[in-house]
């Protein structure tokens, strides 16, 4: 678990210096949902296919769902 752990911690690292240093940027809007879109994709096939469903469920759909209400809610502030 330790290097799923490290990509997780690197992740989320990137997204807040994005947060920090690039507010507002159409670049650093893309960069962040295309990772989460990334994560769920790749997170959501592989609980699938070890059967684990409760988590896409439980985990990675809310998780979504909450992104991009986030990234929505964000969009209005994405300079052209």
């Amino acid at each position: 678990f330790g290097a799923i752990g490290a990509v997780f911690a690197a992740q989320f690292f990137m997204l807040a210096m994005l947060v920090r240093f690039a507010p507002g940027r159409r670049w650093a809007w893309w960069t962040y949902g295309g990772t989460v879109l990334a994560w769920f994709i790749v997170d959501s096939a592989s609980c699938l296919v070890h059967g684990a469903t409760f988590n896409v469920l439980m985990v990675n759909l809310p998780a979504l769902a909450g992104t991009v209400v986030l990234l929505a809610w964000a969009r209005a502030s994405v300079e052209g």
